[in-house]
């Protein structure tokens, strides 16, 4: 549940100055959103035989881009039967690609119309179908009085909840302390607690956890070429414990420093420059760090939310999760990130599930 919109990309050879024409080198339209990102990457590496779907409930305006939005999920397989429609204009963004330092400068128009408390009542009692037959449920911080109503039922029948974090937002505590995995970028702890200054990975996270996450079981911090870091607790509610019992990190020894091709978990080699990453298992808790290096970055637009989705992926396949080591399904989540990058735009760049051997990238072959 979250936002979806369109994305209006131009790429140009370096940032202008202020008060500067340029010229774009590119153009390209495509559905975005950090939900709707989330849900394609979902969408393609499901496979037939996994007999799920993939469903968003969102809002999009009642104009030509909202139902650009629509058309463009329901071709990737998502059901839109819960985005609800209304106001004037569906939320966009103008993303500028900089060729040169490879970065992309977003310009976000939200939505007109947020989710009236008709659509918020209709999201309540349709809350328990809902969640009667899902095997997780993302939420990225978005339409937050539904999102609320729709996590306090999705924890009551032990739906796994998995929050984007993206960064602080109005009632934003509420989804936290009912996530069991938070995904956050390394700058979401400090901002969340007001700090001036780090203490470190660890220290901010350990004490995010303390205040905000009491039911949480993983925590994964992106930290965009330096890959991720992971702090997992086997038991609900025992994640501050084990930080506390048995992991001691300085940010400086987290970054990655390369490792194997990734062309062993491809079907086809042509992506053979990217590198997996490291991870090491430190007591009742992992911590796993590692980027996935592309030779020739084009676009980040989305790689969080690609990075997401394949985490939803693993989370809604209960053999993945279960019996794949957790550097593995997080290696998934690094590999489809980079491939993304690959290309301009939130989707293009998605890999399909034909593309990588799942299996053998999650290590099931050995279970």
């Amino acid at each position: 549940m979250g936002a979806a919109c369109l994305d209006l990309l131009a790429t140009v050879s370096r940032y202008p100055d202020p008060d500067e024409k340029v010229r774009s080198v590119g153009f390209k339209q495509e559905g975005g959103g950090n939900a709707g990102n989330c849900l394609t990457a979902v969408a393609r590496l499901l496979e037939p035989t996994d007999g799920m779907g993939v469903s968003l409930i969102s809002k999009v305006g009642l104009d030509s881009a909202g139902e650009a939005v629509v058309r463009d999920l329901e071709e990737e397989g998502v059901d839109c039967s819960l985005v609800y429609r209304g106001g004037e204009t569906t939320a966009f963004s103008y993303i500028i690609v900089d060729e040169k330092d490879k970065t992309r400068t977003c310009i976000h128009t939200p939505l007109a119309e947020p989710m009236l408390e008709g659509e918020v009542a209709d999201v309540r009692d349709k809350a328990e179908r809902i969640m009667g037959s899902a095997s997780v449920v993302v939420f990225d911080g978005r339409h937050t009085e539904a999102s609320i109503v729709l996590a306090q039922v999705a924890a009551e029948n032990r739906v796994p909840i998995l929050l984007d974090a993206e960064k602080p937002r109005e009632n934003l505590e509420e989804l936290l302390a009912l996530a069991d995995v938070a995904v956050c970028p390394e700058s979401f702890a400090k901002e969340m607690l007001g700090r001036k200054e780090s203490q470190g990975i660890a220290g901010d996270f350990l004490c995010l956890a303390r205040e905000f996450l009491p039911r949480a079981k993983l925590v994964l911090i992106t930290r965009g070429s330096e890959g991720s870091v992971a702090l997992a607790s086997p038991t609900p509610g025992g994640l501050v414990r084990d930080i506390e019992e048995s992991i001691s990190i300085e940010a400086s020894g987290l970054g990655s420093s390369g490792g194997a091709p990734l062309s062993p978990f491809l079907r086809s080699s042509d992506d053979a420059g990217v590198l997996l990453p490291d991870a090491r298992d430190v007591g009742n808790s992992c911590v796993a760090s590692g980027s996935c290096h592309i030779p020739s970055v084009v676009d980040t637009t989305g790689a969080g939310d690609a990075f997401i989705g394949a985490m939803a992926f693993a989370l809604a396949r209960p053999k993945t999760f279960a019996e794949s080591p957790l550097s593995r399904v997080i290696l998934l989540a690094s590999v489809v990130a980079g491939l993304k990058c690959q290309q301009v735009g939130a989707r293009s760049g998605l890999p399909s599930s034909d593309l990588l051997d799942l299996d053998k990238m999650l290590d099931l072959d050995n279970v």
